[in-house]
């Protein structure tokens, strides 16, 4: 048997999503927090909710609610599940936008009805739990504070952490602010997070599409298992490395409207002929975590309804474009709009491609992924290099490995074929009889068949 490595991924009794936390937002009003940083925060809150609302397959984001804190906290939102419920959060951000315009909010007790507002939220989530869904299981409850104004004393004046898995105190800023002083409880620190977040709807967006990652950590993702090691060092060993998974970019199919994301051929064939619109890109700057769907490949038409002279003047044109993207490496950035088949009247839907030239007369097109899609991902680099013992195994287990220049998929079998095959082959067993007529027909035919030399 061939050395090779192994891809195995790991099966748990659990379903996705099962452990989410729910999530309570609270927006501290008092000065110096404006309209400007209120319509920012409720433009990046608007615009993630109405991806979130809408986004079919499991429950990401089971329950949320939201306060306001300014003379005296107020529940804006209870806790609601989150999916459907897009109009009942537009309302409540229209409600949030108001309190950035009533004057004067500097309180003396800022601290103490923030505290108030935790605790009586951590009284609505008790009370909401016998009443959660039997799907899912969430017994958690993550609150983000957003603040303009840094309230130090908030942390060190909760003692009760029941149902409390985390907080998170955000200060929005518009510059970049001296280090603060963080405090040194390590009892506080294990579940307290002090972010400082730019006040732009970029970075807020990007922070609430945290929330639809899958936070559940009892089990390993995906196992890569290496050839045995038969060096000095390690008789006998073999490299399991266990690998967590994680999402770059929602999937298209669960979002509304999303048809034209993904370039099928149907959809171009019998719709009308697309035109796309774009710029040019470089090769260098298109990273492969964004594209994703099937490739489709583009070629000079072959429409017999066209002229002859029309025909190959097309062709000498796609030839020169493709050469001069190969020698330029560039790629071309499309975008297709389509009109939303939905019951209300809505904007259309800009859907992205890149084009991608060859040395031969074809192309390349792949959908790209968009801002609305797109989940943070951390990518953490490591300055130092690897431990010598770990890097010398790591080379002598890729050194068994067979290395192969071109990846020829005719030469890559999945067993898909020979699976159908057996699976769908048997004809189901009938007992329908044949009236005399059809059988002495068949005996027929099945005489001359044999006559035949």
């Amino acid at each position: 048997m061939a050395a090779g490595s192994y891809l195995s991924l790991e099966k748990s009794h659990r379903t996705a999503f099962s452990r989410q936390p729910c999530h309570v937002l609270l927006v501290d009003c008092a000065s110096p927090f404006d309209h400007e940083q209120c319509s920012v925060l409720c433009q990046a809150l608007g615009n993630f909710f109405a991806v979130a609302c809408n986004l079919g397959g499991p429950n990401r984001l089971p329950l949320f609610s939201l306060y306001v804190v300014h003379k005296c906290f107020e529940c804006l939102l209870p806790f609601i599940h989150v999916k459907g419920s897009f109009p009942r959060i537009q309302q409540c951000l229209a409600e949030l936008r108001m309190f950035a315009s009533h004057g004067d909010r500097v309180t003396s007790d800022r601290i103490d009805e923030l505290r108030t507002a935790i605790q009586h939220s951590m009284t609505q989530f008790r009370q909401h739990l016998p009443l959660r869904n039997t799907s899912i299981d969430f017994t958690k409850c993550s609150y983000y504070v957003f603040c303009v104004k840094f309230c130090l004393s908030l942390p060190c004046s909760l003692t009760d952490f029941h149902c409390l898995c985390s907080l998170t105190l955000n200060l929005m800023r518009r510059k970049k602010l001296p280090q603060l002083p963080f405090p040194e409880d390590d009892e506080l620190l294990s579940f307290i997070d002090f972010q400082p977040l730019d006040c732009t709807a970029t970075m807020l967006e990007g922070f609430f599409k945290a929330w639809l990652h899958d936070c559940e950590t009892d089990w390993e993702h995906l196992h890569l298992i290496f050839p045995p090691l038969s060096s000095r060092s390690a008789q006998g060993k073999r490299i399991t490395l266990k690998c967590d998974m994680q999402e770059t970019m929602l999937s298209p199919p669960l979002l509304p409207g999303t048809s034209n994301f993904s370039l099928t051929y149907d959809l171009i064939i019998f719709g009308n002929p697309s035109s796309f619109s774009g710029r040019i890109l470089q090769a260098d700057g298109l990273c492969e975590s964004v594209l994703y769907g099937l490739p489709l490949v583009v070629k000079p038409t072959s429409c017999w309804k066209l002229e002859w002279e029309d025909l190959e003047s097309n062709r000498r044109f796609f030839h020169a474009l493709c050469h001069t993207l190969q020698e330029r490496q560039q790629f071309l950035l499309t975008s297709y709009e389509t009109i939303s088949a939905v019951p209300r009247k809505a904007c259309p839907i800009r859907a992205y491609y890149v084009l991608l030239p060859s040395r031969a007369l074809t192309m390349l097109v792949k959908a790209v992924a968009s801002a609305e899609l797109l989940l943070p991902c951390e990518q953490p680099m490591h300055a130092e290099d690897p431990a010598p013992d770990a890097l010398r195994d790591m080379q002598y287990a890729l050194d068994q490995l067979e290395v192969t220049k071109t990846y020829n998929p005719l030469q890559v079998k999945s067993l898909l074929d020979r699976h159908l095959q057996e699976a769908f082959g048997k004809l189901p067993l009938c007992n329908i009889p044949i009236s005399g007529h059809k059988r002495q027909q068949l005996s027929i035919s099945f005489q001359v068949m044999l006559m035949l030399p």
